[in-house]
């Protein structure tokens, strides 16, 4: 017995370095909860079906390792550019990898339905934002002008579906669709959410794919090889002089011959969701077959502009609304306490989607404590205020003093039927 407690000992002395230095488990590379965030809003992993999406998704994404790093050069000259005018419409950053996905920065794209351009705009999507798209100028590929369309769409996307990851979706699915969807499972988590299409279910978390590949690359040491880590890990001197002046002049490139490419493609009989890369197309086998692009639709736009916008962006075409003076932030709860609605009476909100006031950042989950300051005799309209917001991650109140809205800044709301209250009475709030 002696002699096999020595030896077992002895073994485990001899096997600890070697067992230390074993690659530590495939689970490692999917990280937590609280670490995985898109537009601020948290992807539930907690969901077993929004897990097994988003491991069989990044696990793809990341088998194309030429097109990661050829994709980073592309992003270290292009996102600078788009980058500034997404701050300037009050877009969150994250949004910019939807260009990814809709073509991956490939100047040239252009889809046999006739989406064109970095952010794959359809025509009349197009010309209703104020692009021209007349086929010797075509402002869908300047780089610049699409951005600024593309911007004043997802915010019109925001402001009918009230989250950034449901408006991502419409920008694949459409409004409609995404808003009905939305109004039918109202308690849903927005991937989960009964899509018709499989691109549209994959598309959130192809973007999120892009964004924890191209930014941290560390901790995903399992799926890509150590080069590739070291190679995505640069935030300086990804490109070249030489690089960056080739893809700034694709970029300017004119395309005057992109009605012929349509034509031709659809003659050659390639399917709906092909891309014709007009310049620098990739061959096939290097690039994701998951990745499809979209058939926007728009129903209203009613871009947000501010002075300095309109000085680069083209005058809207005459039948869409004038921008909104001002972008008045808002933030959607649901309420988790069933009480009878009177003058006094707390109500506890929780957050559903992530909104940022000055600074402070309202993450999916925080709660919103808040009381019922006045019911009108007359109309039975109610007016709550709410003087505390608690972080649902590091349990601080947050500096906020938020005011319940039906519309922007028209304070009070209807008074809510009691099965409202019971299955989750859900409120919009503004700052005060």
């Amino acid at each position: 017995m002696k002699h096999l407690l020595l030896f077992t000992a002895g073994f485990g002395l001899l096997a600890g370095p070697a067992a230390m230095a074993q690659p530590q488990p495939t689970t490692q590379a999917f990280t937590t909860d609280d670490d995985l965030r898109f537009c601020g809003e948290q992807l539930p992993q907690y969901l077993p079906t929004v897990a097994q999406r988003w491991q069989k998704t990044l696990s793809r994404r990341a088998r194309y390792t030429d097109d990661l790093l050829e994709i980073q050069k592309q992003a270290a000259v292009i996102f600078p550019i788009i980058e500034p005018i997404l701050v300037q419409y009050a877009i969150p950053k994250d949004l910019k990898y939807l260009a990814l996905v809709e073509s991956e920065l490939n100047e040239h794209a252009l889809s046999r339905k006739g989406a064109a351009g970095i952010w794959q705009l359809m025509p009349q999507t197009a010309r209703k934002l104020g692009l021209s798209t007349r086929r010797r100028n075509d402002e869908r590929y300047n780089l610049v002008k699409a951005t600024h369309a593309a911007c004043q769409y997802l915010w019109e996307l925001y402001r009918q579906t009230g989250s950034w990851m449901l408006a991502a979706s419409a920008y694949n699915a459409g409004p409609t669709y995404i808003a009905q969807l939305a109004k039918q499972f109202p308690s849903e988590h927005p991937l989960m959410l009964p899509f018709a299409k499989a691109e549209t279910v994959s598309y959130v978390y192809q973007a999120i794919a892009y964004k924890e590949l191209l930014s941290r690359p560390e901790h995903y040491a399992d799926l890509l090889s150590s080069r590739t880590v070291l190679a995505l890990s640069q935030r300086t001197g990804v490109v070249t002089p030489t690089e960056r002046q080739t893809i700034l002049a694709a970029i300017e490139q004119p395309h005057p011959e992109a009605d012929e490419q349509v034509a031709e493609a659809t003659m050659a009989g390639l399917p709906t969701n092909a891309v014709v890369m007009l310049a620098t197309e990739k061959p096939a086998a290097s690039r994701p077959t998951e990745v499809k692009l979209t058939e926007v639709r728009l129903n209203e736009v009613r871009p947000v502009i501010t002075t300095a916008v309109a000085a680069v962006a083209k005058p809207i075409a005459a039948d869409v609304p004038a921008p909104a003076p001002r972008h008045w932030p808002s933030v959607r709860t649901r309420s988790l306490t069933n009480e009878r609605v009177t003058e006094g009476q707390q109500f506890v909100f929780e957050v559903v989607n992530a909104q940022e006031f000055d600074g402070q950042t309202l993450s999916v989950g925080d709660l919103v404590y808040a009381y019922v300051e006045l019911i009108e005799p007359n109309s039975g309209r109610v007016y709550l205020r709410a003087d505390r917001v608690v972080s649902s991650q590091t349990r601080e109140t947050l500096p906020l003093k938020l005011v319940a809205v039906e519309k922007s800044r028209q304070r009070g709301v209807p008074m809510p039927m009691r099965d409202a209250v019971a299955s989750g009475w859900q409120l919009n709030w503004e700052k005060l």
